[in-house]
C-alpha cells in the first residue's frame, strides 16, 4: 500500500475569507510542468494533484477526517469549488 501527499489542516477558529476566482486561478491544472514541491501546502494543491491524476487515468481518493468542528465541511466546500472551477 502506498500513501501520497498528506495535508494537515488546522482550524483557526475564525471565519475563513471567501474564495474568489483569483484564488482558484493560483492553482491551475497542468500536465506535469510543475513539481509537487513548487506548490505551497493548500487544499487547492491537493485538489489539483487529484484532478491531474484523474486526467492521467490514475484512481484518486481524498479523505477528510477530524473531530466535530475541525473544518471538514469547509474543506469539502473548497474542494467542490476547485473542481467546479476547473
Amino acid at each position: 500500500t502506498q500513501c501520497g501527499r498528506l495535508l494537515l489542516s488546522l482550524n483557526p477558529f475564525g471565519n475563513p475569507k471567501r474564495v474568489a476566482d483569483e484564488d482558484l486561478r493560483r492553482y491551475p491544472v497542468t500536465c506535469g510542468s510543475e513539481t509537487e514541491l513548487d506548490s505551497p501546502p493548500h487544499v487547492f494543491t491537493s485538489a489539483r494533484e487529484a484532478l491531474q491524476g484523474l486526467l492521467q487515468s490514475r484512481p484518486q481518493c481524498i479523505v477528510l477526517t477530524g473531530e466535530s468542528g475541525s473544518g471538514k465541511t469547509e474543506c469539502a466546500r473548497l474542494l467542490r469549488a476547485y473542481f467546479g472551477f476547473h
